[in-house]
Order: C-alpha cells, then structure tokens, then sequence
C-alpha cells in the first residue's frame, strides 16, 4: 500500500497498532546519494572508526526519499505469517528549530536509477509525508503551537498573553450556564487580527460551543455562545466523522485482536495539524517503543540513514553510534548475514535481495518448499502477491522479510532433522529412500512449518550488518571485534602495507615512480594529500623479515610522512572530517 501525505491520517493508527502487536518488521530504503567523492569510498584498509565516519560524511549530505515497511504477524489461527506491506513516500518540511535547512540533492546515478525503477517524483514532491528527528519533536511542537505554518513568532509576553486568552475562551465554552456575549481585550491589535485570521490561537476554534468575533476596538474580540441549531449540526458532524473512523480502524484490525496483543491508539494525542507536521515520525515513534525486531538486507546504509533522518544527528564516534542503536533498536538482523551462513548448506545461494528471495519464494531446487506454507498477505495488501517492483521501498522491505521468515524455518528444519533423523537409515544399498525415514522427514516438516518462529532464533546473528565484504558489529560484540582486528587481517597484509601522507602537489605519477622502486605497489588515494601503499612483492632486502623498516628511511623526504599500516592510529576519525 501507498501511503503519502494524502491518506497517511486515514491509515496511521492501523500501522501503529499492527506494529504493537508484530513480531517483527522488515524495512528498505531509497535514499538520494551515496558516496562519490574518492575519500568517502570505503576501502579495505578502513577501520570501523573509518567506515563509520565516511557513512556518517555520506548520510548528512543527502535525503531519504521512500521507505518501505512491511510489518509481519504470526497467525495462531493459520498458522501463518502475515504480512502488511506500506511503500512510503517522503518529503520532509522543515522548520526554523531544525538545526539546518539542508538542500534536495539527488545524484544523478540515482535519480536515473529511480526512475527507471518506477519512483513516482511527481507523489514524492507533491505529496510526499514530512517527518521530524524524534529529539528535536518537544521543541518543534512547542514552536508549531505559535508559528503554525504562518512564519509568527510571538514574543514571550505575547505568548503568556495568548495563553491567557485560549484559557478564558475556553472557560467560557464549558460553563453551560453563562449566555451572555463577552468582551476580551487583546494586549494589541496585531494579536486580535492573527486571532480572528486564525493563524494562531487554534485551540480557540475546538471550543464547540463559542463564535469569536471581532470588538468594537481593533484590540477587541467578542465571544458568545453558538445559536443552538449551529451546536447541533457541530454535534451530529462530529458523531458522523467518529463513526467513519471507527469503521475505517475496523478494516483489517480482526487479526490483530486475535492475537491480543494490540494496544489502543483509537484516541490521538496529536491535532491534525501536528500529524502533518510529525508525520512518518509517529510511526517511527511506534518502532521505537515496540522493541520489536527490525530486519534488513545489506542494512548498512539503511540504518545509518534511519538514524540520522529519524532518530537524532549522528554521534561523533563508532562508539558512541553502537550505543544508540542498541538503546533504540535493540534486535536488529540482516539477511545477508543470515544468508551467508546457510550457504554452507544450500548451494549456490546467492546473497543479493533478489536472487535470494528468489531462491526462497520461487526455487522448487531451494527453499520454496519451506516458504508457500508459513507466508501470506492481508486481502487489503495484495499487490506483491503475483508480482513487484524491485528497488521500490515496499516490496524490498516484503521480500526481506518473505527471505527472513524462508531462512529461518529451513535452519529450524535442518535442526530438528539433526536431532531426530540422526540415527535413521536415509537410504537402501540400492539407493531408493526408506519409508521409514521419508515418513519422518515428513512429519519433521509438518511440525516446524506450523511452529511459531521466534525471531530471537537467529540472535546469533543480532546487530551483525554486513558490510563492504565483512560483518559490521553494532552490538556489545563491537569490543571484541576491535581486540581482534589484527587477527582478522592477514599478517602479509598488515606488513606490506605503509600509509602516507605528502605534498597535494605531487602527482600521482610521480608517487608511483617513487615507490616502485623498491618492489610492485598498489596505490590507494584516500585524499588530496592521503593514501595507503600496499606492495605486492619486494625486489630488494630478500631475506630480511621487517622490509618496511629498511625503506621508510629511503623514501621519506621533506614532502612525503610516511609510517607503517599498523602503527597507523586506528579507530578513530580522519582528519578531513573535523
């Protein structure tokens, strides 16, 4: 399902109330650029401290553009998962407490790529949800309640004069017994002119019972109760739209009852015109307070773009960043990890999202035998049932999840025929399968495919991203992983390897015929004036165990700093980022 700006306050209670009551969530994104500049490429050399302020460099420098979520429920019933797929659209409206206006900057690359993938640019800009950080959402609510699109910004004694004035409106609306017409004096008349224009004050007009008018004095406003036939119509209007949203939050929630866990969020503590400021952040609200399993494929990207659009500004250090996530999103699991592991038992697996997913959900040679039974749609969600768009936000985040949900019941089936097949003969000398054992196996089959899958069942794997050809650890495994990073580069590697430092003058040229004169180097330009040297092989100092020792005397000049990849300081932020 779309969701935009046009029907988001028709749908956004549902969404809330199937993440409550989910047992996980798959999400994509689209986002607007990627790094291009040739230091913010990440190189094998990087260490995490590296990676993540190169990722960090590229996020803040670009937009995310749809997201897809597809929020997926155990059915005790069917004994199925269902899925809620929502492709969002977004474009966000900043205010002047943001802590910058930042621009649309859309690369090339990916605007074509985009395009030729179905994004429909004319939705995304016209009607495109906004969304907030969810750190700066008081201070944007508080300063929404004076500015409310119109640019006012009232002084505090305005602000303390306005309050005033909503309260005795307001009074004056719930005391059934007062009739009579009151005067208000307005501490000035710019204040009773954006009263009466409604561009601020809008508590005023929820009062049901009172019509505001303009005084006799340019300072004045006049308040009297409404005719009784105006509060009847108010009253008979208002039963009306309860009644559309009860039936509209009906659609749909049927399964959700089953299952007894949803909570109720029948009544918004939002105006409207809050929820179209807040917008995607009320969802992303919701993410964060289930605690619920968030699933990704090669998520890298994706959760570094969640953070810093939804979430707050990026923190300064790796450190720091592994501390957030495990506070905000507690269970996070990529498929390509998971993907990686089972290709030890299903061969030729592939690791990308479509091949994967093919594999799951359409190879009768792989997994889709574990898949058609335990997966299906709501009635309301059929558009990925036959077909999809790949790279579209939506069905992305289905098909991770669809491979998620194929990847751990085939595991859980590998188990349970470990355990209980173990000692059974699987087949005759002649080759032909015992009964005894396809009987078994069947019944094997029937069980774990009725079962309830826990996504805890591949914690082993929680917070390990994939990335740039390794796992990235985003859990408290972070530690351990930099204890370990000598260990997990090849010795060779690490001796072979110098980090410089020279003249932005020098040309490429010239530092190639400086250092191959001492053996076959690979150059690596990571800035104007920075670059890893790795040498392939040595044509001098044969027989000497530290080579690296012996040249740097000889290539150092006054132009070129030179010293070894592992006394290189690690872990921490390049000096072009600060």
């Amino acid at each position: 399902m779309d969701i935009d700006r046009n029907n988001f306050k028709d749908n956004y209670q549902k969404i809330i109330q199937l993440i409550q009551s989910c047992d996980f969530i798959s999400f994509d994104c689209e986002f607007s650029g990627l790094a291009t500049e040739r230091f913010s490429k990440i190189r094998k050399y990087d260490s995490d401290e590296d990676i993540y302020q190169k990722l960090k460099h590229t996020v803040q420098n670009y937009h995310l553009l749809q997201i897809g979520l597809c929020i997926y429920t155990f059915c005790k019933v069917q004994k199925k998962y269902i899925a809620y797929p929502y492709n969002i659209y977004l474009n966000p409206v900043y205010t002047t407490s943001s802590e910058s206006i930042k621009k649309q900057i859309i690369q090339l690359e990916c605007f074509n790529f985009m395009a030729v993938n179905g994004l429909d640019f004319n939705k995304l800009y016209s009607s495109g949800l906004s969304y907030i950080k969810l750190a700066q959402k008081e201070k944007i609510l508080e300063n929404s309640k004076y500015q409310q699109n119109h640019g006012i910004a009232l002084s505090k004694a305005s602000r303390d004069a306005l309050e005033q004035i909503v309260k005795q409106i307001q009074e004056y609306d719930q005391d059934n017994n007062n009739t009579k017409d009151v005067t208000i004096e307005c501490k000035s008349q710019y204040l009773c002119t954006k009263i009466l224009k409604k561009q601020i004050g809008q508590a005023i007009y929820s009062c049901q019972n009172v019509n505001v008018d303009k005084g006799q004095t340019n300072t004045q406003l006049i308040i009297r109760k409404k005719k009784p036939t105006q509060n009847q119509y108010f009253k008979n209007k208002q039963a009306q739209d309860i009644d559309d949203d009860e039936n509209n939050n009906n659609n749909g929630t049927e399964e959700i009852k089953q299952n007894g866990d949803g909570d109720d969020v029948s009544n918004p503590s939002h105006s409207s015109s809050e929820i179209d400021l807040l917008g995607f952040s009320l969802i992303v609200e919701a993410i964060v307070n289930s605690k619920r399993p968030i699933i990704g494929h090669y998520m890298g990207y994706d959760l570094f773009y969640f953070y810093d659009h939804f979430i707050d500004v990026l923190p300064n250090t790796f450190v720091e960043f592994v501390e957030k996530v495990n506070k905000y999103f507690p269970y996070v699991i990529d498929t390509k990890v998971l993907a990686r592991k089972l290709q030890n038992k299903v061969k030729k697996l592939p690791l990308h999202l479509e091949g994967l997913y093919r594999a799951v959900a359409k190879d009768e040679k792989c997994l889709k035998k574990h898949h058609n039974t335990v997966l299906t749609n709501d009635p309301q969600f059929s558009k990925y049932t036959k077909e999809g768009q790949l790279h579209e936000a939506g069905f992305d985040s289905y098909i991770t999840g669809a491979s998620f949900i194929g990847m751990c019941y085939f595991e859980k089936f590998e188990q349970e025929k470990e355990k209980q097949l173990k000692d059974v003969p699987q087949r005759t000398k002649k080759g032909k399968v015992v009964q005894e054992y396809q009987d078994k196996h069947d019944q094997i089959l029937k069980q774990v495919m009725e079962t309830f899958i826990d996504p805890n069942f591949a914690k082993e794997h929680l917070n390990h991203i994939f990335l740039q050809g390794g796992t990235f650890y985003f859990n408290h495994e972070f530690q351990v992983a930099r204890d370990s990073f000598d260990i997990n580069h090849n010795k060779e590697f690490l001796n072979n390897t110098l980090f410089i430092k020279f003249d932005p003058q020098i040309s490429f040229q010239n530092l190639a015929d400086h250092f191959s004169q001492f053996g076959d180097a690979e150059i690596s330009i990571v800035d104007t004036n920075l670059a890893y040297v790795e040498y392939e092989q040595f044509e001098l100092f044969e027989g000497i165990e530290d080579k690296l020792d012996h040249i740097i005397p000889l290539l150092k000049n006054d132009k070129i700093e030179i010293s070894k990849y592992v006394d290189r300081k690690r872990f921490t932020a390049f000096s072009y980022f600060n």
